[in-house]
């Protein structure tokens, strides 16, 4: 697995090997033999250039209300060739920048220019270029969380600011813009009150994954204050699929979505959300097809996808009744391609796999995995089941033959039950109302004068929802789309609110079907 690390070179390459004019377009496999060095191309024309992300030219910052706790970053310019004389140039706001067409192209935002109060550059933004050099000396932005206004309610329209640099009275200079979301606590992800995981997926062939920004946590709301939390902790991507000779594949849904992070991923992670890559088999190949070179050559790939566009983490999901006639042909393949992905993915990088049919029927028997503990290289399993329960760590609750469960599942060897989610459930039905007349299902869920509810208490040891195809939500009917979580409250956290407000989000789109988070592009 060494070699896996010589071929970061190719994170350029793979940002050319997909294509949004291809229904399928596969990434290049990597040379894994191949010893070039990384090099970092800046652009063609001279910029403002930022130390926290060099190779950017928007900035994504979070500040809060503490006072006097300031967040910093520094810049500079950095020219497309030696200066021949020296220079001096002076960083200041670009008050003509056009925020509406910015709110425009950037559907769920309401940005605003940050207040002037707010910020403040050093040396009153003036920096000088020595001539004979390419980069000049260094100007630091300093911002003031404490000195922005508090939202009202729940509103977060006036927590998302833009700062827009460029040089004085010059131009061929690109210029540098900074979003930048505010916190006062009210809007967060950690929550108080939920002690559960919520993963939600997205499908891009539809969606845009900002539809998961505007799901929210009213917590206390029997109490005159409340506070919010993000509804979601984690977002993933639907979706990639595994190729013959073990090709990433990335169809021109998700290939646009990741090309253009900036407006579809970076805005998610900066409200506190991890953004992960759904992989999925192919109508012909799965996890289990691949040889150990195919392996090799298919984490090289999630790696470079990883670091190329800024994602926390892989997403696994393998069906093996999609396969036909072939089906699982090594049942230590799969098991080998988790371990390999979790040694060569950074630590903090999230992996995840969804357990439904046989690709993983075996994941309980260490020596049937090849000798892998497969719960010990991953953060979360998921039931691959919609809409219908999957509890291996709770057999005594199962319910034999009730449509709504999956029974005989086991739990993977060395994975704890906390980190096991029993119920993915469709998130564009109402499921309570489809079994609201069987007494087993509703003896599962609710209290029926017994005082036990068998489906609480394995959520509450699970500590893991997954909501699967988030909903769009159309103008003067998101009640409508907040009906879909009362399935939710009830059978999950009755304690606490889903709160749809796409309006308070300042969300801005403008599709043909009056929807604000169907894809626009």
């Amino acid at each position: 697995m060494k070699r896996i690390l010589k071929y970061v070179w190719l994170v350029g390459l793979l940002a050319f090997s997909v294509s949004s004019c291809e229904e399928e377009a596969a990434i290049i496999d990597p040379d894994v033999a191949h010893d070039k060095p990384t090099e970092t191309v800046l652009g063609a024309s001279p910029r403002l250039c930022s130390d926290r992300q060099k190779d950017n030219q928007q900035i994504f910052l979070v500040v809060t209300d503490k006072e006097n706790e300031v967040v910093t970053d520094r810049m500079s310019v950095v020219l497309d060739k030696v200066a021949t004389e020296a220079k001096n140039l002076t960083v200041e706001v670009d008050e003509d920048f056009d925020v509406e067409a910015f709110q425009l192209a950037y559907t769920n935002s309401n940005y605003q220019l940050l207040p002037e109060e707010a910020y403040e550059l050093s040396d009153g933004g003036n920096l000088a270029i020595a001539a004979g050099t390419s980069q000049s000396g260094k100007v630091t932005l300093i911002l003031k969380g404490w000195m922005l206004p508090t939202p009202e309610n729940h509103s977060i329209a006036y927590t998302q600011y833009i700062l827009p640099l460029k040089i004085k009275d010059e131009t061929g200079y690109q210029t540098l813009l900074y979003r930048i979301n505010w916190t006062n606590g009210k809007h967060r992800l950690t929550s108080s009150v939920k002690e559960y995981t919520c993963i939600g997926y997205v499908d891009t062939e539809k969606m845009s994954p900002l539809v998961a920004s505007v799901y929210w946590l009213q917590e206390d709301w029997s109490v005159e204050i409340t506070h919010f939390a993000q509804l979601f902790d984690v977002v993933n991507l639907l979706r990639a699929t595994v190729g013959a000779g073990g090709k990433l594949n990335l169809n021109s849904d998700i290939t646009y979505v990741l090309k253009n992070a900036d407006k579809y991923i970076r805005p998610l992670q900066l409200m506190g959300m991890k953004v992960c890559l759904t992989v999925k088999n192919s109508p012909t190949t799965g996890f289990c097809h691949l040889t150990e070179g195919e392996i090799e050559n298919f984490v090289a790939q999630l790696k470079i996808a990883v670091e190329l566009y800024g994602l926390d983490g892989i997403d696994l999901w393998d069906d093996s009744n999609e396969y036909g006639t072939d089906g699982v042909k090594n049942t230590s393949t799969y098991p080998k391609l988790i371990k390999a992905l979790r040694e060569t993915l950074p630590k903090e990088i999230m992996l995840t796999v969804a357990d439904k049919g046989e690709a993983t029927a075996t994941f309980y028997d260490k020596e049937k995995s090849g000798g892998i503990e497969v719960g010990r290289y991953i953060d979360y399993a998921y039931n691959g089941y919609l809409n219908q329960y999957s509890i291996p760590f709770w057999t005594e609750y199962e319910v034999p033959e009730a449509e709504w469960m999956i029974c005989g599942r086991k739990p993977f060897a060395g994975l704890e039950k906390e980190r096991f989610v029993c119920f993915t459930r469709d998130f564009t039905k109402f499921f309570l109302m489809d079994y609201a007349s069987d007494m087993d299902f509703m003896s599962f869920t609710m209290d029926m004068g017994t005082g036990e509810v068998p489906g609480t208490f394995i959520f509450n040891e699970s500590k893991g929802y997954i909501a699967y195809d988030i909903p769009d939500n159309v103008r003067g009917m998101e009640m409508l789309t907040v009906g879909v979580t009362t399935d939710m409250q009830m059978m999950i956290d009755p304690s606490a609110q889903v709160m749809l407000q796409p309006q308070q989000s300042g969300a801005v789109g403008n599709d043909r079907d009056n929807t604000y988070f169907r894809k626009d592009w």
